[in-house]
């Protein structure tokens, strides 16, 4: 753990990893985007002003679909409603000095990763290093999404399966090593693990969908180790 304020040039260099599995991620979903209709721009303009890797597919099932602007807005509120979370467990590592406006130019480039990583390799967030931690990420997402539109037809549909799941298995490759060192972090995993499988299987919960249940699992998850594990705002 560096506990020296970092800088950009230093969260430059941790969004290395983030950036190359976004070029991939974004890689599919532009070749998705192209299939289903949408034009090399368009793809391009949702990944640079959207930014958000599962409510994007989202959106394009519903838009592909024909699915209204209700039911397109109800989806991202409750698939991105976890960045909150985020910022608010972001808002207890951040330097003190951090100004309002310096937050507001964080928010928006809060992703999982580029939260997972701020998370765990620095003890106090500076803005520059957080923009830092997001300034490849976003280049690497916005860039594979126009590479992808315009190669779509180029990989066979193995590959692109393939490609698709890239995302989950980076997400879940960040949190092996700090998990190793922090039981903290041990213990959110489980805690949430163990919550997601009951509101799963016990019969009490099957009226809710399984896209609530996993939210309600995260969200009593971390605030568990909000209360287990709390941690002084500096």
């Amino acid at each position: 753990m560096n506990y020296a304020q970092p800088n950009y040039l230093t969260g430059l260099k941790h969004g290395i990893p983030t950036a190359l599995g976004y070029f991939v991620v974004s890689f599919t979903f532009g070749m998705i985007a192209h299939l289903g209709g949408l034009s090399s721009f368009y793809a391009l303009l949702i990944s640079m002003t959207s930014l958000t890797s599962a409510g994007q597919f989202a959106g394009l099932n519903i838009m592909f679909a024909s699915g209204s602007i209700t039911e397109l807005t109800i989806a991202m509120i409750v698939i991105n409603s976890r960045y909150s979370l985020m910022a608010t467990a972001m808002s207890q590592k951040l330097a003190k000095g951090t100004t309002l406006l310096q937050k507001a130019l964080m928010s928006i480039f809060i992703t999982d990763e580029n939260f997972a990583v701020a998370m765990v390799e620095v003890e106090h967030i500076t803005w520059q290093y957080y923009l830092g931690v997001a300034t490849l990420p976003y280049i690497g997402w916005s860039s594979g999404t126009l590479l992808g539109a315009l190669v779509d037809n180029l990989l066979s549909q193995p590959m692109q399966n393939a490609a698709s799941i890239a995302l989950y298995c980076m997400f879940i490759a960040l949190f092996i090593p700090p998990a190793k060192e922090q039981i903290a972090i041990r213990h959110v995993i489980i805690v949430t693990i163990i919550l997601g499988v009951l509101l799963y299987y016990l019969p009490l919960f099957s009226p809710i969908s399984t896209g609530y249940k996993i939210m309600i699992a995260a969200i009593l998850g971390a605030i568990y180790g909000a209360i287990r594990y709390p941690q002084e705002v500096v």
